[in-house]
C-alpha cells in the first residue's frame, strides 16, 4: 500500500471517529435532557445521576457501534477516491493487484 493511500485512509478514519462520537453522544444526552426537563417539571421522578450514568454508557456503546459501521476499509476508501477524483477505478485496481 502506498504512503499516499495510507494518508487518505488516516483522514477517513479521523472523520469516522468524529462522526461516531457525534452520533454516540448526541442521541443519549438528548434523551437525558428531555428526561431532565420532565423531572424538573415534576411530571416524572427519576434519579438523575443514575440516568446520567446510563446516558454516558449508552453514548460509549453507540459511539463504538457507529464507528464499527463507519470504519473505512481499504475497498471503501478506494471507491471513494475513485469517485471523488474521477480516476476510473484505478485505485480499486491497485488494491486488487497488491
Amino acid at each position: 500500500m502506498t504512503e499516499g493511500f495510507k494518508k487518505f485512509k488516516k483522514k477517513f478514519q479521523i472523520v469516522a471517529i468524529v462522526k461516531s462520537l457525534a452520533i454516540g453522544f448526541s442521541i443519549p444526552f438528548t434523551i437525558y435532557a428531555v428526561l431532565f426537563i420532565l423531572n424538573k417539571l415534576l411530571i416524572t421522578n427519576f434519579n438523575m445521576l443514575l440516568m446520567l450514568l446510563f446516558a454516558f454508557i449508552a453514548a460509549l456503546v453507540l459511539a463504538g457501534v457507529s464507528y464499527f459501521i463507519l470504519c473505512p476499509t481499504n475497498a471503501r476508501v478506494a471507491k471513494i477516491l475513485d469517485t471523488e477524483l474521477d480516476l476510473n477505478e484505478r485505485v480499486q485496481t491497485m488494491l486488487e493487484f497488491e
